[in-house]
C-alpha cells in the first residue's frame, strides 16, 4: 500500500495557487499538500490593503489519492479597479490598526474586511482593506499564504464596500 493510501479519512488533498504583489513586485506561486477537511476552504480569496500590497489565492481540495498531481492552471488576479473603496491599514505586533487611508477595491473585492491573526512564526498582525466574500468567511485557523509567509487567521469581520464616490452600495 502506498504511503498516501494511509491518510486519515478526514484529510483531503490541497492545491493552492497564489499571487502576491508588494511594492511593485508580483510573485505567483503554487503549493500542493494535505490538510484536514475542516480546514479546506475552497474558492478564490482576495485581500488588499493598498495599491502595492495585495494577496489573492485560489484553493481546490479533492479526496482521491494523488488527485492534486495535475499541473495547476495559470493564475492571474483581476487588478482592475471596480469603483468601491475601503479604509485600510496594517500593523505588526498588534490586534488592531487604525485606518489612515482608503484603498480602491479591485476585481471581485466588494467587502471591507478587518482581519487579525498570526504571521508565522507567531507574530501578531491586524489588517483592514478590501476583500472578496470568501475572505469574509475565513474561519479561525484558516491558513492564507502571503509570499514566503503563511498567515493564520484569528478573526475576520466584513461590511459592504461603499462606492468610490462616497455613496453607499
Amino acid at each position: 500500500m502506498a504511503e498516501d493510501d494511509l491518510r486519515p479519512v478526514n484529510v483531503v488533498w490541497l492545491r493552492l495557487t497564489q499571487q502576491m504583489q508588494e511594492v511593485g513586485d508580483v510573485l505567483v506561486s503554487s503549493k500542493k499538500g494535505c490538510t484536514t477537511s475542516s480546514d479546506c476552504d475552497p474558492g478564490f480569496l482576495s485581500f488588499n490593503d493598498g495599491p502595492e500590497s495585495n494577496v489573492g489565492a485560489t484553493t481546490r481540495c479533492c479526496q482521491s489519492n494523488g488527485c492534486n498531481q495535475d499541473p495547476l492552471p495559470a493564475f492571474r488576479r483581476n487588478l482592475t479597479e471596480n469603483g468601491l473603496r475601503c479604509p485600510s491599514c496594517f500593523a505588526f505586533l498588534k490586534e488592531t490598526c487604525t485606518p489612515t487611508q482608503e484603498v480602491l477595491c479591485v476585481g471581485e473585492e466588494t467587502r471591507c474586511v478587518t482581519m487579525t491573526g498570526l504571521m508565522h512564526p507567531g507574530i501578531r498582525f491586524a489588517a483592514r482593506g478590501c476583500g472578496t466574500e470568501a475572505a469574509c468567511h475565513s474561519k479561525p485557523g484558516t491558513l492564507v499564504p502571503s509570499g514566503s509567509r503563511l498567515l493564520t487567521i484569528k478573526k475576520t469581520s466584513c461590511r459592504p464596500s461603499p462606492q468610490a464616490s462616497g455613496k453607499a452600495e
